[in-house]
């Protein structure tokens, strides 16, 4: 569990060589006395994230790695697809696949909230983010459901269904949930 961040210094990492930089990160261009205040607040924001548990969603890493090894491959035909950040992806995730592990945070001098990870983040690509789990998982209720249906109906955005009202979105999941489900290969590649 990285260490706590107190005044903004000296946390977010375990090794102690790390734990000289701010929690704030001044920007190059940014030349006033901008001032940090609520500190305290800040300081258990970010505490409060890096204690998150975080896992490799091994379904997933498993199926890229086998089954669904045409994603990687019909992906890398398109001359914007970045393969060597794909492949590092999926090797860290290897590597931390059996593993529990938490992601160190910090903001800039506007109150913006970053991860120090970039292979395996919850605001990298759509790999690295979908690679990760909470490790200490709840069951979804009905309301949690809805909206992961809304999530997922948005993260296809077949026909620009992300531009639908949120009933619109949750049937169109509804409609498509056994090709959802069954990793339905036409599906997958629209």
């Amino acid at each position: 569990e990285p260490k706590d961040w107190k005044n903004g210094q000296n946390g977010g990492f375990l090794n102690s060589s790390l734990n000289n930089l701010d929690l704030v990160r001044n920007s190059q261009s940014f030349d006033s006395n901008h001032r940090i205040e609520n500190f305290k607040i800040i300081d258990k924001t970010i505490n409060h994230l890096n204690k998150i548990k975080f896992s490799v969603n091994n379904l997933l890493l498993n199926y890229l790695n086998n089954d669904g090894k045409f994603i990687i491959e019909f992906l890398s035909k398109d001359k914007d697809f970045d393969i060597l950040q794909t492949k590092i992806s999926l090797s860290v995730a290897e590597i931390f696949s059996n593993s529990t592990f938490y992601l160190s945070n910090y903001i800039d001098w506007r109150g913006r909230i970053y991860n120090n990870s970039f292979y395996l983040n919850f605001q990298g690509s759509d790999l690295a983010s979908a690679l990760l789990q909470f490790n200490d998982g709840k069951k979804l209720n009905k309301i949690g459901k809805y909206f992961l249906y809304i999530s997922i109906a948005n993260n296809h955005n077949e026909n620009n269904i992300s531009k639908c009202c949120f009933n619109d979105r949750y049937n169109w999941v509804i409609d498509n949930y056994n090709k959802i489900i069954n990793l339905d290969k036409d599906f997958i590649l629209k």
